[in-house]
């Protein structure tokens, strides 16, 4: 979904260990199909917000990956329609474990 790693996506990916033997193993894929793939698998309905904030979870290059908490001051939480209140959640039967 976000592509295969490159140096210009992930400065000294190449170095991190076992790189060269892993990578005859994979396929090289595009950068960043996810609003695509999204739409193609789901019929997604994602804001631009949305997409943006899932890019920034998945971005391949730890240094460029939101923390927990950048992420939770992302402009998506702060959209309309608000979220529902977990208090508001319907009440589900309990399962029983076997």
């Amino acid at each position: 979904i976000v592509g295969t790693p490159t140096e210009a996506r992930w400065p000294g990916w190449s170095q991190l260990p076992n790189v060269s033997s892993m990578m005859l193993k994979f396929q090289k894929t595009p950068h960043n199909n996810l609003r695509a793939h999204l739409y193609q698998t789901h019929q997604s309905t994602c804001s631009a917000a949305c997409y943006d904030l899932l890019e920034g979870l998945l971005h391949l290059d730890p240094a460029q990956r939101l923390s927990a908490s950048a992420a939770l001051k992302h402009e998506w939480f702060r959209e309309t329609p608000a979220m529902t209140s977990p208090d508001r959640f319907p009440e589900l039967p309990a399962r029983k474990h076997h």
